[in-house]
């Protein structure tokens, strides 16, 4: 009986295979591919950077008092000279008037303390010349008495002379803090800010007005890497507005972020151009004729994957310089290659895959 049923095993079991049954099919992997491409390209470093105005003027009070006139308006064109704000000047009309005053008074002392001097030399010189003459005429005593009133004498006027240049300085400093009274635009541009108000009283220090500049600005931008020169045209803006700009200073080495500071200047910038904005910037630091490169997405840990026929080959690359959306590299490919750009974070080298983007 255990025979018999062994028998009936065994047929069973050969009943079941299928001697002609295909091995299973290898998994195919959808995918997207892309062309390499090779020709000219530029290498380039893009970032963004901040637009200045190297001419603003943040103008405060240099005098202390009330604020008679404010004929600037926020958003007004001025030109150098042009006056923003008007302190009662009156209060400095008065000193200038005083000082000139005390300037005076100090000059017709000086000039009778230099009478007094003269009249004290001659004096001395006669007292003097008898001493010298008659020794008996004239005591030592007076001779020296002489000699001391003109030291004396040369004393006060010396003092009369400081005294009047320290007047001098008086008349010069009202007459200035006078012409503070006014407060003009150092340059040509436009108001931007304005806090002074007409009746205010201020004092020396207060901020009043700025002026912003209307000529060329600088950008500062940090770059990526290095690379940018002095004298370098770089492109500034978003096509369609775009305006050129130069390399005008480079800060060298890079920084705790590895990127490297520069400074640009637009020349005549355009009205989209205001300061304060944050606009791309790109500049062209090397150029070849014939690159080759693929799309950004088709490196993969140093290499591309190739299909061809169905499976892919893992290709290892060089990476010369990014540009864009593309990579130049260095490495076995030719022009028209299928890289794969999607679905290649997986794949191994042989893998078997289907080209989902393909018509």
């Amino acid at each position: 009986m255990p025979g018999i049923l062994s028998g009936m095993v065994l047929i069973a079991s050969l009943a079941g295979c299928k001697p002609d049954a295909a091995p299973p099919k290898a998994t195919t992997v959808p995918v997207v591919t892309a062309a390499v491409e090779r020709g000219a390209m530029d290498q380039t470093l893009e970032a963004t950077g901040e637009v200045l105005q190297p001419e603003e003027a943040r103008l405060g009070a240099e005098v202390s008092g009330t604020i008679e006139d404010v004929p600037g308006r926020v958003g007004a064109v001025v030109h150098r000279g042009d006056l923003l704000v008007q302190f009662d000047a009156r209060p400095m009309e008065l000193a200038v008037q005083s000082a000139q005053a005390r300037l005076a008074q100090s000059k017709a002392n000086l000039e009778s303390r230099r009478v007094a001097r003269e009249r004290v030399r001659l004096r001395a010189a006669g007292v003097l010349a008898v001493a010298a003459e008659n020794q008996g005429a004239v005591s030592g005593t007076e001779a020296e008495i002489a000699r001391l009133d003109m030291r004396e004498s040369d004393a006060q006027v010396a003092s009369a002379e400081a005294d009047t240049t320290a007047a001098e300085a008086a008349v010069a400093n009202a007459m200035l803090d006078l012409k503070r009274a006014r407060v003009t635009a150092p340059f040509d541009g436009v108001i931007r800010d304005l806090s002074a108000l007409r009746g205010q009283r201020v004092g020396a220090g207060a901020q009043l007005v700025t002026v912003l500049g209307r000529g060329d600005v600088e950008i500062i931008v940090d770059l990526p890497t290095s690379g940018a020169v002095i004298g370098q045209e770089a492109t500034v803006g978003t096509p369609p507005l775009t305006t050129p700009g130069v390399v005008s200073g480079v800060v060298p080495g890079l920084s705790s972020a590895r990127t490297q500071r520069v400074r640009l200047v637009v020349k005549n910038p355009p009205d989209w151009l205001l300061p304060g904005a944050v606009v791309p910037v790109r500049l062209v630091i090397g150029h070849s004729a014939d690159a080759l490169s693929i799309p950004r997405d088709a490196l993969t840990a140093g290499a591309a994957f190739v299909a061809r026929d169905g499976t892919v080959t893992r290709v290892p690359l060089t990476v010369r310089w990014e540009a864009g959306d593309r990579i130049v590299v260095d490495g076995p490919l030719q022009q028209g290659d299928a890289v794969v750009v999607r679905g290649n974070e997986a794949l191994t080298d042989g893998a078997h895959v289907v080209d989902a983007g393909a018509p």
